[in-house]
């Protein structure tokens, strides 16, 4: 802003263009734009000298004087600062809410609030449990019924390509499939041995 005391002749107090030759005698500005201009400006100065010194509520600092008149903090950032513990506070009142009632999908207990949001189990000891038991039931799903050769049903914890329910069902299934070849090799080492025990013909 122009001040008066700078002023040369009947000029503008606003923007120091010269004024009309036609003006009224106590014309100040140029146009109305300059007028409201100024105004403004007495107005936004006079609005910060009431404000005074205001103290940042959340770090003690000073609060600009362009800060709008109900300003308790600062900045934005000593704002949000200060809205942290009373939004925490209510997240957690939230959440126990929500959490309320909530049951184990596997024992059927009631689900802590030290558990997150998205729990369906109690505890860890139950979310492996009932991992373990979907296993199975994937695993028997997929297997289907199998009977081992002595008539007794394979249980689900062996392996997928277990035929026998026992070794001893093993070794005589073992013992059935190559039980011929068994007894010629048997036989064999007799013959062997027996050759190797006769006396040699002129000794």
């Amino acid at each position: 802003m122009v001040s008066i005391d700078d002023l040369q002749g009947d000029v503008c107090e606003g923007c120091g263009a010269p004024l009309p030759d036609d003006r009224h005698a106590r014309r100040r500005f140029c146009s109305k734009g300059c007028y409201k201009r100024d105004y403004n400006d007495l107005e936004k100065r006079g609005r910060y000298e009431m404000r005074g010194e205001r103290i940042c509520a959340q770090c003690g600092g000073p609060i600009a004087a362009n800060r709008k008149a109900g300003s308790k903090f600062c900045s934005d950032v000593c704002q949000v600062k200060s809205s942290l513990p009373k939004l925490y506070e209510y997240n957690k009142a939230k959440r126990r809410k929500d959490r309320a009632g909530r049951m184990c999908s596997h024992c059927g207990g009631p689900i802590g609030d030290h558990r997150s949001a998205l729990a369906v189990y109690c505890s860890e000891e139950c979310s492996l449990q009932h991992r373990e038991k979907q296993r199975r039931e994937k695993v028997a799903e997929r297997r289907g019924s199998r009977t081992c050769g002595c008539g007794t049903p394979l249980s689900n914890d062996l392996i997928a390509k277990a035929m026998y329910c026992s070794r001893a069902c093993n070794w005589k299934a073992y013992y059935h499939r190559h039980r011929d070849r068994m007894v010629q090799d048997m036989r064999d080492r007799r013959q062997k041995a027996k050759l190797r025990c006769e006396p040699v013909a002129g000794e």
